[in-house]
């Protein structure tokens, strides 16, 4: 497992009719159901991580600095 921190990686979210499936690096890492898939999306960068979340696991220790380094974004319909 490749946790966050662990250099640069690719995030994506597919929203499907049914919810949104999640992916890092290309591997489906999280399925999440939604009553209202209608609802407009909307891009947040965050340092924030959920251990063992959609991410990954977060090293022991957590991370030593607060950083965050978006190299590009993309977003299409």
């Amino acid at each position: 497992d490749v946790g966050a921190g662990d250099g640069f990686h690719t995030y994506s979210v597919a929203k499907t009719p049914h919810g949104y499936i999640f992916f890092v690096d290309g591997v489906q890492t999280m399925v999440a159901s939604h009553p209202r898939i209608d609802t407009p999306l909307f891009i947040i960068f965050s340092t924030e991580v959920h251990d063992g979340g959609w991410s990954g696991y977060s090293p022991l220790g957590g991370y030593d600095q607060d950083t965050l380094t978006v190299d590009w974004v993309r977003v299409w319909e």
